[in-house]
């Protein structure tokens, strides 16, 4: 598993050219998800320094743009240009999920794959069996109840867009609400032969997604919640769900990034006790200051 492929989905909506794509379209994007914070940096420069990985490392991005400092970190990155994976009438497409739902196109992308995303840093040493699993696929959950969820008036897009996929997952293959957990914002084990079978079972979902050309919607498709609900659904024995805390084995934290808690997020990666480390994107989270604090207390473990 050490030579799978590892795939970064990956938008700078700062860049000019994207900015004048988004315009053309009169798309807005939230402020804090237009910038790119380096945290795409962190992430592949952390996930090459503790993980046992020794595959390609691919970054699907707008128009091939990546930040320079990325090519710095090793020799394994490549850089697939979103357009080349999504169907023409897709194009241009400034929502993640509807390139997610493509990135089994990449050419000669392995069997399986890792999707990341950049808000994830590794923290601490681990192997690519604690993600990918050892004979079976792990599938990281809390212990939030699709059902009990759905009742609690989800105020995000995100909530919104999860109790969606939950209905879906439901009616497409019949798995109980109450059986179903929140996702952990962890690495994905994605299959592409799954994702090309998703890809018609829900073409309709996606389609529509797709022809917006817009942001995020309470309808989008979250292919990587239902690959891992097909997997439940048909091959559950090949299947290990785990919800993962500060003191299980791997470690798991979820901060969200900001001013009240860029102290706490030095103090978790200091310790060297926690090996994962999602960092949810705050309101402050594009702020130069916050951004060169946390490149201090990266560039301390990589050192």
């Amino acid at each position: 598993m050490d030579s799978i492929d590892v795939v970064y989905c990956w938008i700078c909506g700062e860049h000019e050219n994207v900015q004048r794509v988004m315009t053309s379209r009169g798309v807005h994007v939230p402020a804090d998800r237009c910038y790119s914070n380096d945290l795409l940096y962190h992430s592949i420069r952390l996930f090459v320094k503790h993980s046992t990985h020794r595959g390609r490392i691919i970054i699907v991005s707008h128009s091939g743009v990546v930040p320079a400092s990325i090519h710095r970190v090793c020799d394994r990155i490549t850089v697939i240009d979103q357009d080349t994976i999504l169907p023409a009438e897709y194009i241009p497409a400034f929502n993640n999920m509807i390139i997610e739902c493509f990135l089994h196109r990449i050419p000669g992308i392995s069997q399986p794959f890792l999707y990341m995303n950049d808000d994830y840093l590794m923290t601490g040493s681990f192997g690519m069996n604690d993600l990918v699993g050892d004979g079976r696929i792990n599938v990281y959950r809390n212990t939030t109840r699709m059902d009990a969820f759905l009742f609690s008036n989800p105020g995000g897009v995100w909530d919104r867009t999860m109790v969606y996929n939950a209905k879906l997952a439901n009616a497409h293959f019949h798995r109980p609400l109450s059986e179903m957990r929140m996702m952990q914002h962890m690495p994905y084990v994605l299959f592409p032969d799954t994702m090309e079978r998703l890809c018609t079972t829900f073409h309709s979902d996606i389609h529509r997604m797709g022809v917006r050309h817009g942001p995020r919607s309470d309808e989008d498709v979250i292919m990587v919640f239902l690959h891992q609900e097909w997997w439940l659904s048909h091959h559950p024995l090949r299947v290990r769900v785990r919800s993962l805390t500060r003191h299980t084995v791997p470690s798991y934290a979820f901060i969200e990034y900001g001013y009240d808690t860029i102290h706490e997020i030095a103090q978790t990666i200091a310790s060297n006790t926690v090996q994962f480390l999602t960092l949810s994107e705050g309101s402050a989270s594009h702020h130069p200051v916050l951004q060169s604090m946390l490149e201090s207390y990266v560039r301390q473990i990589c050192e």
